[in-house]
């Protein structure tokens, strides 16, 4: 190669690399096995948490309650399948969703 050559190539490589946006590389936290429980307005937090800890004691299981909510009457963690199948049949239970991960994507074009 000559050298006029070689300057030329790698003054084109750079401005294509500086002139490409660099990507963010995010790790996606696993939400698998993990749930919103909410519970009916006169139904007991402290309630739950104890079966909670029985249900992980007789099934060798191994919950972990992430959050615990002051607005609603709930809680998120991570639970075992069977034991969320148990929470759906419970009367003090109003509903059980999956946790998930929301985020917000946008441009600032709106803003000029």
């Amino acid at each position: 190669m000559n050298f006029t050559f070689t300057i030329a190539l790698i003054l084109s490589l750079a401005s294509v690399s500086l002139g490409t946006p660099a990507t963010e590389v995010r790790r996606v936290p696993d939400v698998s096995n993990r749930y919103i429980v909410k519970l009916r307005a006169k139904a007991s937090l402290s309630k739950l948490r104890t079966r909670i800890a029985q249900f992980d004691k007789s099934f060798g299981a191994s919950s972990s309650v992430s959050h615990e909510y002051r607005l609603i009457n709930g809680l998120a963690g991570k639970f075992d399948p069977r034991f969320i199948r148990q929470l759906k049949q419970d009367r003090d239970v109003e509903y059980v969703v999956p946790d998930g991960i929301a985020t917000i994507v946008g441009d600032d074009d709106d803003e000029k």
